[in-house]
């Protein structure tokens, strides 16, 4: 059972303005993007909600956080941008919320092998954003580029709009630094492909933060392309647009964005009501 006690060993650890009990804040940490979440909170209901709320700027923190955690067997549970449509982030047992919002800088841009270096918290659309003033992109496009963060991409192993030619996060992430539940830190080594031993990002990607809280992340970046060209393609059916798909990737041919919607969705895709047909994007 958490207890105030803790609440102020906490403080102390961190800096009190840094771990909140204050009901706005609880309330804001309880519910994410899940179909399920928003009706309870349409409803008042609030069944997953945190004792605290634990805003950390560093690796160090998140060590110290998950050390005293572990020692007083108080549950914690990792929190980027609360954008999850799963209730992942829900804190099914009470105990901490980790919010990792606070931790998001720039560490590190490589212009020479091509790689940027974030800490978990940086929100996607930003990191984007900053990365294009420089003349570059992370090619990585998931459809809550604004409300997700880089430490949830790994986390949630997730793939966005221009994954047919450029993979998900596992194919750019370069490395990533974590913090097991001892609160031992595991930095992966920033070095090319080994043909020795097993990779261990893969043990963190996609963890939903069970094994351990992702810190830091290294990414691939690429040089923004010169013109691209978008086209949508229409056609009178499911089967048809499937196997233009097909024959496309059986050709060697790899638009970046190659997104298909059947005769319903088209019609919110299109932002027409009156469109009836099945709708291809295609982006090059």
């Amino acid at each position: 059972m958490y207890t105030d006690a803790w609440t102020e060993e906490l403080r102390a650890l961190l800096a009190p303005e840094r771990v909140s009990v204050e009901e706005a804040d609880l309330a804001a940490h309880s519910y994410d993007w899940w179909a399920v979440a928003a009706k309870w909170r349409q409803q008042g209901k609030r069944p997953c909600a945190p004792d605290a709320v634990v805003r950390v700027t560093s690796t160090l923190d998140v060590s110290r956080v998950l050390r005293w955690a572990g020692e007083r067997r108080v549950p914690v549970t990792p929190w980027g941008a609360g954008s999850s449509v799963t209730g992942a982030p829900l804190p099914l047992s009470g105990g901490l919320c980790l919010d990792l919002s606070m931790m998001n800088r720039l560490l590190m841009l490589d212009e020479v092998n091509l790689m940027v270096k974030v800490q978990a918290g940086t929100m996607g659309h930003r990191l984007e954003a900053e990365l294009n003033e420089r003349g570059y992109t992370l090619n990585h496009s998931p459809q809550s580029l604004n409300r997700s963060t880089a430490g949830g991409w790994v986390a949630t192993r997730a793939t966005g709009q221009f994954s047919s030619r450029w993979g998900g996060i596992e194919d750019l992430l370069v490395a990533l630094t974590a913090v097991l539940p001892t609160g031992e830190v595991v930095e992966t080594p920033l070095v090319p492909r080994a043909s020795v031993g097993p990779d261990l990002r893969q043990v963190f990607l996609g963890a939903e933060g069970t094994l351990g809280v992702v810190t830091e992340v290294t990414l691939k970046i690429f040089p923004m392309v010169p013109a691209q060209v978008f086209e949508t393609l229409s056609f009178p059916t499911l089967s048809a647009g499937l196997t233009a798909m097909r024959k496309m990737m059986r050709a060697g041919l790899r638009p970046f964005l190659l997104r298909f919607y059947d005769e319903n969705e088209s019609r919110y895709a299109m932002r027409d009501p009156d469109f009836a047909s099945c709708a291809l994007f295609l982006g090059c």
